[in-house]
């Protein structure tokens, strides 16, 4: 009788993003698989493809830093500076996380682009991937914007989403220990250049 497994997709998007966290695990399909105790084969009968199963990590990852900043908002003080500047600081530990991982996921991500799919950007380069991010940014830019002012909240969404994950991860690259100048130089783009309203 063929064992019956419970959660394999669960347990496929777990162990994958363990493996990319985890600098001595080796990142491959057949890695992968074994962790999770099926047959290489048996991933694609829950993600068409590799480009679905590390998105489906991406939007974990991002969905967890994304609903700590905007709960964080929410209670935060209810002005401008300090929702963006809080925003920014639990943004900028996630990133800087990522960052520091940066050359192991990048190979994961970059490796998605083989398998006959060479045509293809990397995943971070993808426009679906930004709009995924700018879907799910839409609430944390409205409880910011909820301090006052009017804007194109669509537009300023889209615009503020990719400038700010874009210019913090860069800045993590460029000046990896000025964490408070980094942050104070969006917050300034953000803020006194009035990018969230208009």
């Amino acid at each position: 009788m063929p064992r019956v497994l419970e959660n394999v997709r669960e347990r496929l998007v777990v162990e994958l993003e363990a493996m990319m966290a985890d600098p001595t695990a080796g990142v491959s399909l057949r890695a992968l698989a074994e962790r999770v105790g099926i047959g290489v084969g048996t991933i694609y009968n829950y993600f068409p493809d590799k480009d679905q199963l590390i998105l489906e990590v991406l939007d974990r990852e991002w969905s967890r830093t994304i609903a700590g900043v905007h709960e964080a908002i929410r209670s935060a003080e209810p002005n401008l500076e300090s929702r963006v500047q809080l925003m920014l600081e639990l943004l900028y530990d996630d990133l800087e996380r990522l960052v520091r991982a940066g050359g192991r996921r990048k190979a994961v991500m970059d490796g998605v682009a083989g398998d006959g799919n060479e045509h293809r950007a990397p995943l971070p380069l993808r426009p679906e991937l930004w709009r995924r991010l700018v879907e799910a940014f839409a609430p944390v830019w409205e409880a910011i914007r909820s301090t006052g002012g009017t804007a194109d909240a669509h537009t300023s969404s889209e615009r503020l989403t990719v400038m700010t994950i874009s210019t913090l991860s860069r800045l993590i690259v460029a000046f990896p220990d000025e964490r408070h100048a980094n942050i104070a130089f969006v917050q300034r783009i953000i803020v006194r250049g009035g990018c969230l309203y208009g």
